[in-house]
């Protein structure tokens, strides 16, 4: 039985999972490297290459909820070795679950936690805040950590049971509210622009106010638009500069 120790470990090493990224396998190698330690220890005597090149298979899911998959993976390998009976292999249980979270984790941490906090950065570096962007940082970086946290634990607690309780969690639909806000905040902030501009034109239309505005604008494309051209965390952060620049004038 895995301790709690194992589990942190376990959800460290899913941090280093995109440096052995690869064209052919994606994930597969830093699945492998973080399955591992634990393999070695239950199977050590079958660590060869034949045993090792199942987990050296196609696999790609979303960075954030990789420890919440690889813990059941582990909690049925575990099972397994004990000679209980379980539905399927881990393995088979990535295979089956990878696409499916990787799809709830992008919109919901990608397309929309991400977005609403570094929108929030932005209004804040408007307003002369220019601690905003690391507010954004740490803001992103203690939620995803909680979550990667409390996966591995319940991962390894539930099992494949735990796909169950991402289902409870409506994260599709958390990702969609998310999204919502975001729009909600760039909207708020393009009519404060605007009525910026209204009040003092000949202020705005030679100085800082056009300037935020444009960034604005930028990023509400950038979002909509170009993902798949230019870097969207490039926007997001040129955009942050931008307000920054702009309130300092």
């Amino acid at each position: 039985m895995l301790s709690w120790r194992d589990l942190v470990r376990l959800a460290w090493r899913c941090l280093f999972v995109q440096m052995s990224w690869n064209f052919k396998g994606f994930q597969n190698l830093g699945r492998l490297w973080v399955l591992s330690p634990f393999l070695r220890r239950w199977h050590h005597d079958r660590m060869d290459l034949p045993f090792c090149s199942r987990y050296g298979s196609y696999f790609n899911t979303n960075v954030f909820l990789l420890p919440t998959v690889l813990a059941a993976t582990l909690a049925l390998e575990e099972k397994d070795r004990e000679g209980q009976s379980v539905p399927l292999d881990g393995v088979a249980f990535g295979q089956a679950v990878m696409a499916p979270v990787a799809a709830v984790g992008d919109a919901l941490f990608w397309g929309g936690l991400r977005p609403l906090i570094v929108l929030g950065a932005v209004v804040l570096a408007w307003f002369g805040y220019t601690w905003s962007p690391w507010l954004a940082l740490l803001l992103f970086v203690l939620l995803t950590t909680y979550v990667r946290l409390y996966g591995v634990f319940k991962g390894y607690a539930l099992g494949p049971q735990v796909v169950g309780l991402i289902q409870q969690f409506r994260l599709a639909g958390c990702a969609v509210v998310l999204k919502q806000m975001s729009l909600v905040v760039l909207g708020s902030f393009a009519a404060l622009l605007a009525d910026a501009l209204v009040a003092e034109p000949a202020v705005a239309l030679s100085g800082p106010l056009l300037v935020g505005l444009v960034a604005a604008l930028t990023l509400a494309w950038g979002l909509c638009c170009c993902r798949r051209v230019v870097a969207t965390v490039l926007l997001w952060w040129c955009a942050v500069a931008v307000a920054m620049a702009t309130a300092m004038l």
